[in-house]
C-alpha cells in the first residue's frame, strides 16, 4: 500500500496539504496520525494506517533532510531488492552512520523523486517544529523501534564486505586495462591487416585494369590482323586480276600487231589508199556475244569488260604504230561501249 501512495494522497489525506499551507491545526493533525498508526484495526482501515505510516516516515526524514543531504555518502552493498518502504526504514534506521543514510536518501531521490520532491518541500517550510519534538513523534519513534524489532533491516557490512568489492573492483579494472591493451594490439593487428587488404585490393584493381587494357589491345590487334587478311586477299585478288589482264593484253596487243601487219601487206598488195572496217557489222552483232559475258550482264561484269577493253584497244597503245591503227582503236572503242550500253538497258 505504502508503494502505490503518492505525495498527492498524502496531502489530500485529513487536509494534510491545507493544514501545511495555512499552518494551523498540525497539532491535532499529528495526534490523529499517532492514533491511528497504533491503532490495532479496530477503528481504522488498514489503508488509512499506511497513508498515516508514510505521513510519519517523511516527517522523520523532512527532520534529518538538513543532516543528511548533501554530505558524503557510503557505499550502499544491498543483498535483496529494495521498495519504497525499506528505503524509508534504512534512511531512520538506528546505530548507522549518518553517510549510509544520505546514501538511502540518494537512493530515495533516484527511485521516487516525486516522494523525494515532496520531503524536501516538508524540510523547507518556514518556522517548522521537528515532528520528533511532537508527542506523536515520539509515538511514531517507538512504533519504528517495535517495527525494528519484529522486522528487522536487512544487513548491511559498512566495512569488510565494501573493501572486499572494492578489491575485487580494482582487480577486475586492472584485468580491464589488460584486456583494453590486448584490444589495442589487437586493433593495430586489424588496422594493418586492413591497410594490407586495402592494397590487395587496390593492386588487384590495377592488375585488372592492365588485363582491361590488354583485351582491348588484344581486340584491336584482332581487327587489325582480320583487316589485314582482307587487305592482302584483296590485293591478292587484285593482283590475279592484274595479271590475267596483262596476259589478255599481250595476247590481244600480239594479235593486233599481227592483224596491223596483215593490214599493212594487203595495203601494199592493193596499191595503197584508205580503208575502213567494217565497223557497222561489229555494231549489229549480239552485245553478249560481241563483249563475250556468256549471259552475265550486271554492272561489275559489263565494267570489268570495259576496263578489259580499254586497256587493250586504248589509242596511247597505237603511238608507234601506223596512223590507222588508232584510228581503228578508236572505232573498235565506240562500238564496245555501244555494246555495253545495250547490254546494261536489258
Amino acid at each position: 500500500m505504502v508503494e502505490d501512495q503518492s505525495p498527492r494522497d498524502l496531502r489530500r489525506y485529513l487536509d494534510y496539504g491545507k493544514r501545511l499551507k495555512e499552518g494551523d491545526g498540525l497539532d491535532e493533525f499529528y495526534q490523529w496520525i499517532g492514533k491511528i498508526l497504533l491503532d490495532g484495526g479496530a477503528v481504522y482501515s488498514i489503508e488509512e494506517r499506511a497513508m498515516a505510516f508514510e505521513i510519519g516516515i517523511c516527517e522523520r526524514v523532512a527532520d534529518l533532510w538538513p543532516t543528511l543531504f548533501d554530505v558524503p555518502r557510503a557505499d550502499l552493498v544491498l543483498y535483496h531488492p529494495l521498495d519504497k518502504c525499506g528505503i524509508y526504514r534504512s534512511i531512520l534506521q538506528a546505530g548507522v552512520s549518518t553517510a549510509r543514510c544520505s546514501a538511502f536518501l540518494d537512493l530515495l531521490g533516484q527511485r521516487y523523486k516525486k516522494q523525494y520532491a515532496w520531503i524536501g518541500e516538508l524540510a523547507g517550510r518556514e518556522q517548522r517544529r521537528p515532528f520528533v519534538e511532537s508527542g506523536s513523534g515520539r509515538l511514531f519513534g517507538q512504533f519504528l523501534a517495535a517495527l525494528d524489532s519484529r522486522i528487522p533491516q536487512m544487513g548491511l557490512d559498512e566495512g569488510g564486505e565494501v573493501a572486499r568489492l572494492k578489491d575485487q573492483l580494482e582487480h577486475q579494472g586492472q584485468q580491464l586495462k589488460a584486456l583494453e591493451r590486448d584490444l589495442e594490439h589487437a586493433e593495430d593487428r586489424v588496422s594493418k591487416a586492413q591497410q594490407g587488404l586495402r592494397d590487395k585490393v587496390q593492386e588487384m584493381d590495377r592488375v585488372k585494369r592492365q588485363l582491361r587494357d590488354e583485351q582491348e589491345n588484344g581486340e584491336k590487334l584482332r581487327s587489325e590482323r582480320k583487316t589485314r587478311i582482307k587487305s592482302q586477299r584483296q590485293s591478292g585478288e587484285a593482283q590475279r586480276e592484274l595479271d590475267t589482264l596483262r596476259r589478255e593484253f599481250v595476247k590481244q596487243d600480239g594479235r593486233l600487231k599481227e592483224m596491223a601487219k596483215r593490214l599493212a601487206r594487203a595495203e601494199e598488195r592493193a596499191g595503197g589508199g584508205s580503208w575502213r572496217l567494217n565497223i557497222e557489222a561489229l555494231r549489229q552483232m549480239n552485245p553478249e556475244y560481241m563483249l563475250g559475258l556468256d549471259g552475265r550482264c550486271d554492272d561489275e561484269s559489263l565494267g570489268r569488260m570495259r576496263r578489259r577493253f580499254a586497256a587493250a584497244f586504248h589509242p596511247d597503245r597505237a603511238g608507234e604504230l601506223p596512223p590507222w591503227v588508232g584510228e581503228l582503236f578508236v572505232e573498235l572503242l565506240g562500238a564496245i561501249n555501244e555494246a555495253c550500253d545495250r547490254a546494261k538497258k536489258k
